[in-house]
């Protein structure tokens, strides 16, 4: 697989690492599906993209979404042959802390936990799942999925 035969959608694209993967697989030649909830970052990376990158607003724990982006995307490019499943979140907090001045304990929400599982979980999930299915239904052959799970401090 050359780059400059790749259609490749990017999800978590508006910033940090999915950002600078959009511009340097544009800059090499492949077509660029960016996906992210964040549209102002969107709307700046196609700028800064020249042309080589189109947007997509995406919220990867949504199913209907994910679906609907994918056809979308798959129909923008003429088909797809990349997913990048780089879109994720964390809520800094540990399971249970005690507060040190006031000996107060306090305990993550589902809330918060739901949110992590939805997005770092449900989300490459449902991407692949849908993506896989295009690429089938539109008798693709050879394709790349790239899986990315990191946090850094």
């Amino acid at each position: 697989m050359q780059l400059n035969t790749m259609k490749i959608l990017v999800t978590g694209a508006a910033s940090g690492m999915g950002r600078h993967f959009c511009l340097r697989l544009a800059e090499a030649g492949a077509m660029v599906a960016a996906a992210d909830v964040n549209e102002d970052g969107l709307a700046s990376l196609v700028i800064e993209g020249g042309g080589k990158i189109k947007a997509y607003t995406l919220n990867v724990a949504d199913e209907d979404n994910v679906k609907a982006v994918i056809k979308s995307a798959s129909q923008d490019l003429g088909g797809l042959n990349g997913l990048i499943n780089n879109a994720g979140i964390f809520r800094d907090g540990l399971l249970v802390r005690q507060d040190r001045e006031t000996g107060a304990v306090k305990t993550m929400s589902l809330k918060n936990w739901q949110q992590v599982l939805d997005v770092d979980l449900t989300g490459p999930f449902l991407c692949t799942r849908e993506f896989a299915a295009q690429h089938i239904e539109a008798g693709g052959s050879s394709a790349v999925v790239i899986n990315i799970s990191s946090i850094a401090r």
